[in-house]
Parts: structure tokens; C-alpha cells; sequence
């Protein structure tokens, strides 16, 4: 079942997706833009990174990438 982003700040929202995805750092460009990449490691240099116009769509973007391996 597919859980629904929280509402309220950004920095909240931001944090509940550290909690959900450890491995992932969390940006918010100045256009409103939401980032995520792989946390640098030696074992995870040079994963792609997500691009998304809001959390919600980041999020989805997250779940297919573990959904599919791409995470580890």
C-alpha cells in the first residue's frame, strides 16, 4: 500500500525522507526542485542521482529505484 508524503515544512518532509531511505541524501534546489543521491561511500560512488519537481514524485522515483535493486 502506498503511503502519502506528509504535509508541513519542507525540513519535515525532508527528514521523514532520511528516515524511509538511510542510504539517500535529500536536496531542495531554489527552483522548488527536490534531489536525492546515494550518501557518498566507497561502495556507492557513482550511483545516479534523482531529480524530482516535488516529494511526492521523488519518492515514487525511490521506491521503483530499490523496488528494482538499484539502492544497495
Amino acid at each position: 500500500m502506498a503511503q502519502t508524503m506528509p504535509t508541513g515544512d519542507a525540513e519535515g518532509i525532508r527528514a521523514q525522507l532520511r528516515e524511509e531511505f538511510p542510504e539517500w541524501s535529500f536536496i531542495i534546489s531554489t527552483k522548488n526542485r527536490w534531489w536525492a543521491s546515494h550518501t557518498v561511500t566507497s561502495e556507492t560512488l557513482g550511483r545516479d542521482a534523482l531529480e524530482a519537481d516535488s516529494p511526492e514524485e521523488l519518492r515514487e522515483l525511490l521506491l521503483a529505484k530499490t523496488r528494482r535493486g538499484g539502492a544497495r
